[in-house]
């Protein structure tokens, strides 16, 4: 069984940053934390995600996109939502917790957005039912702002899906 510190994910977060700025079009950047706070080393940024929603008619038509679709189609889809991911070293779990943000334009998120933006992600990646109930609104620990955040326990099934 191995276990991880937070010296330990510190240093692997360093290096996923420094291979995913090789390789990604939008990398992970490590954010080193102010020592004097007390609150760790720091932690792993990815943003701008873009998430494009499309919202399934209810007149009980076939949802089918086309290239001759017109104009009317198009207002089927909601508007984009910009993602951030942050990932942090719990000491309490010692294991990486995953907090997110999101806006639309300038404003951040309702809760009731969220959840629709992540039963329509999660049901596409097959984990809805591992990840959804774990997330919950919380208080990003360096930041002091309200993030929505996977409970540590489902963190790894995510993380496993999309950090290389």
């Amino acid at each position: 069984e191995t276990t991880m510190d937070g010296e330990g994910f510190a240093r692997m977060a360093k290096e996923l940053a420094t291979l995913s700025a090789l390789h990604e079009e939008t990398p992970w950047r490590w954010v080193d934390v102010d020592q004097e706070t007390g609150h760790g080393q720091g932690f792993l940024v990815k943003k701008p995600l873009v998430f494009r929603r499309v919202v399934e008619e209810q007149t009980g038509k076939e949802n089918k996109k086309d290239d001759d679709d017109d104009e009317e189609d198009e207002e089927e889809e909601s508007p984009s939502h910009i993602y951030e991911y942050h990932v942090l070293f719990s000491e309490g779990y010692q294991t990486p917790v995953l907090y997110f943000l999101a806006y639309d334009h300038r404003n951040p998120l309702g809760t009731d957005d969220y959840m629709e933006d992540l039963k329509a992600y999660l049901k596409e990646e097959g984990v809805l039912k591992v990840i959804l109930p774990s997330v919950s609104l919380d208080i990003h620990p360096h930041l002091r702002v309200p993030f929505m955040v996977v409970h540590p326990c489902g963190t790894p099934d995510w993380l496993q899906k999309h950090v290389p």
